[in-house]
């Protein structure tokens, strides 16, 4: 084995080992669960009777939809740079292994 494959092998592997750790993060929770229990029972017709929501529920109920979606599109966003920063970080190890080889 070369240098350069030794130098990749441990790349991936702790890019590997980085993304396992990602996985166990708390963040993977079902994101959308409140507005799921929401709409399927809350304010579903057939489990809920919707006459006898009071306006304060409904107010609360607006105010905590425009909460979760200021925390959905932060974490879409947060996603979507980290998906980016790993990709980035990939292709950068590909062109070294690529740089390497050639000597």
């Amino acid at each position: 084995m070369t240098l350069s494959d030794y130098l990749v092998v441990k790349f991936f592997t702790s890019l590997l080992n980085n993304w396992l750790t990602d996985m166990g993060n708390t963040q993977n929770t079902y994101p959308l669960e409140w507005l799921d229990l929401l709409i399927t029972v809350t304010l579903n017709p057939t489990r809920t009777n919707l006459s006898a929501i009071a306006k304060a529920q409904v107010d609360i109920i607006i105010s905590r939809a425009s909460e979760e979606s200021g925390k959905l599109h932060s974490r879409i966003m947060n996603e979507v740079f980290a998906i980016t920063a790993k990709v980035s970080f990939v292709v950068e190890a590909v062109l070294l292994h690529s740089l390497l080889s050639l000597f």
